[in-house]
């Protein structure tokens, strides 16, 4: 399920109940404007002023500067019915300190106008937590006491912003009590931010006040089982709730356990996403005995890639099979082997193969005890951190994998037993490095930075090859982030903190690789650079990458190519994140 299509649908239930028939809406959407100076911003003043009524103003895609965001604005205060800012994309190019005026601007405009928002969509703008103080005063304000839908997805809020966020909120809600008007926000988007554990317990205490959702989708932000907790519990205060989408959060066993504890009592919930969480077989089992008790209104079941066996899968298969509200269930990308026909079979058995998704990413069962990655789980995220050593200066300690000697330098590696390569995977790390990457699944999560560095120690220096090997990487775990970003690091952060002739190197490397430069070497090239695309976003905003790079990258990444066309949403996710730097 592609993110926000089930909270789409709620959108779109809450339009209908709510838009009247002389629902005025003024779309700018998908022009392409540059929108600099107060003059350029003359087309969509007029078609403001001209309308006797605005309920609606859709500006997505456009790139808007502080002095046309002032005039806009300026339009805005005459239109006290005013329900909904649609102005997600609207600062590409933009530099971040041009944003927070822009949106205090027009906030500003809303308030003096007396509007009741209803909707506000400030998504892939990435103003970071600066942003979120731009916007603090227009949602603690009466503007936003009718506020339904509120959309901050992909703004690289943080911790801090998440923070700031739920604080506003909160007031929010407190003066809306007061003025008997009470906040009812139904509708709540706010993936790819990082919020990690802390932004996900400030918004929780948010969730938990309000008691009025409908759908939350909170995927890809980093959130462990202590922030899973926090949100899952608010959760259950909420009786309406119908979508819950978390995935990619690697919130394991302990995440799923604490679901399951209020699954059962969530008889609204329609969606459930879990996919690419971690939850491992004990997860499933969690979770199957919370939905053979009740969430009796559940249609759509999504637990793609969590390390989940078989037994796992056909115990949530037991707990679905007298649903008769049943629309799909997905449990691709698990680790099922030729098991997969069992569940198929009992899928058949209950009448309800139809509702099975397909098994296209399924995947043969790890080496060792079925719950081999329980004990990971058993510490919280704190705790694992704590553990992480540089050991940089130890002396080198050999890691024995069935009788073939490593020599990795941590001792945390090496006293790990669950490392389960066999002989021919350790060989072939011998021989190529590269093949580490097509091995790192099969190192506990927790181990695989040490893992990664010891195989790329050997590895050639050289910026051809560094190129190569990130590109490589980042195309055979385009669908797994965490182990992405982490082996980007690994294999980029030394030699992108090198000479500019390095960095040259190393770049030029990438982009053949991508096919956006040409070489006198024959070069496989994939169609595929959604990885790389992803990756690149990633580095360039860590510490090691030179600010010099990002207009090298931007020219080659603004031609005219059929590559890049294909992939128009992450190439237009990295422009936003290099112009901010």
């Amino acid at each position: 399920m592609a993110t926000g299509d089930s909270t789409a649908n709620v959108v779109k239930k809450l339009e209908e109940t709510s838009l009247g028939k002389n629902f005025v809406e003024i779309s700018f959407a998908g022009r392409g404007l540059k929108l600099d100076k107060a003059e350029d911003a003359e087309e969509i003043v007029q078609a403001i002023n001209g309308a006797d009524k605005v309920h609606a103003l859709r500006l997505d895609g456009n790139t808007i500067g502080a002095d046309a965001a002032k005039s806009i604005a300026q339009a805005l205060k005459k239109h006290p019915e005013f329900q909904k800012a649609l102005w997600s994309d609207i600062f590409t190019g933009r530099v971040r300190s041009e944003i927070p005026p822009s949106l205090m601007s027009l906030g500003d405009a809303l308030i003096e106008s007396g509007a009741k928002l209803q909707e506000l969509d400030l998504s892939d703008n990435a103003f970071g937590p600066d942003g979120v103080k731009a916007i603090k005063k227009l949602l603690m304000s009466p503007v936003c006491y009718s506020l339904e839908v509120l959309k901050l997805n992909n703004n690289g809020l943080g911790i801090g912003g998440g923070k700031i966020l739920s604080d506003a909120l909160l007031s929010c809600y407190k003066e809306s009590l007061s003025a008997g008007t009470p906040l009812k926000l139904k509708v709540f988007i706010s993936g790819r931010n990082r919020l990690e554990n802390d932004g996900a317990i400030a918004m929780s205490k948010v969730f938990e006040a309000l008691k009025s959702l409908e759908a939350v989708e909170m995927p890809q932000n980093g959130i462990h089982h202590p922030g899973i907790t926090a949100l899952v519990t608010a959760f259950a205060l909420n009786p309406s709730l119908q979508v819950v989408n978390l995935n990619d959060n690697t919130f394991g066993i302990k995440g799923a356990m604490s679901l399951a504890q209020v699954l059962e009592s969530m008889n609204s919930l329609k969606t459930l996403n879990l996919g690419d969480a971690l939850i491992r077989n004990n997860g499933a089992l969690a979770i199957s005995t919370a939905l053979k008790r009740g969430a009796a209104s559940l249609e759509e079941i999504i637990l793609y890639g969590n390390e989940i066996r078989i037994d796992g899968a056909l115990a949530v298969v037991e707990a679905v099979s007298h649903r008769n509200n049943l629309k799909s269930l997905n449990l691709d990308g698990n680790q099922l082997g030729d098991a997969v026909d069992d569940v198929i079979e009992k899928m058949e058995f209950y009448g309800k193969k139809d509702k099975l998704g397909s098994f296209d990413d399924n995947e043969e069962p790890d080496s060792g005890d079925e719950d081999e990655g329980d004990e990971d789980e058993e510490e919280d995220e704190e705790e694992e951190e704590e553990k992480e050593e540089d050991d940089e200066g130890a002396d080198s300690l050999a890691l024995e994998i069935k009788g073939i000697g490593l020599s990795p330098t941590s001792k945390q590696l090496r006293d790990d037993s669950k490392v389960m390569l066999d002989e021919e995977d350790t060989i072939r790390i011998k021989e190529s490095p590269l093949h580490a990457i097509r091995a790192v699944h099969k190192i506990p999560k927790k181990q695989r930075e040490q893992f990664l560095k010891e195989s790329f120690n050997s590895y050639s220096k050289d910026g051809f090859d560094i190129g190569k090997a990130f590109i490589e990487a980042s195309t055979h775990l385009k669908d797994d982030t965490d182990t992405l970003f982490l082996a980007s690091d690994v294999i980029l952060s030394d030699s992108l903190r090198e000479d500019e002739a390095k960095q040259k190197a190393v770049v030029n490397s990438i982009l053949v690789h991508m096919g956006l430069l040409k070489s006198e070497k024959t070069i496989e090239i994939s169609n595929d650079i959604s990885g790389p695309l992803t990756a690149l976003q990633h580095v360039a905003r860590q510490d090691y990458f030179p600010r010099t790079l990002a207009n090298y990258f931007i020219a080659f990444l603004s031609r005219p190519d059929a590559i890049l066309d294909v992939h128009s949403k992450q190439r237009h996710d990295l422009f936003q994140t290099l112009y901010q730097i």
